[in-house]
């Protein structure tokens, strides 16, 4: 549920011109993609 909200936080502040906040959730997001992965491989 948690997840849910922060991906809803996220596409919300894409709509909303918060340009540093939202790229520095982009940056956040693209590298828990990145991350994740690599810990479910190990």
């Amino acid at each position: 549920m948690a997840l849910g909200n922060k991906v809803f936080n996220v596409k919300y502040q894409m709509l909303s011109i918060n340009t540093s906040d939202t790229f520095c959730n982009l940056l956040f997001l693209l590298g828990l993609m990145i991350f994740i992965p690599k810990i479910k491989t190990v």
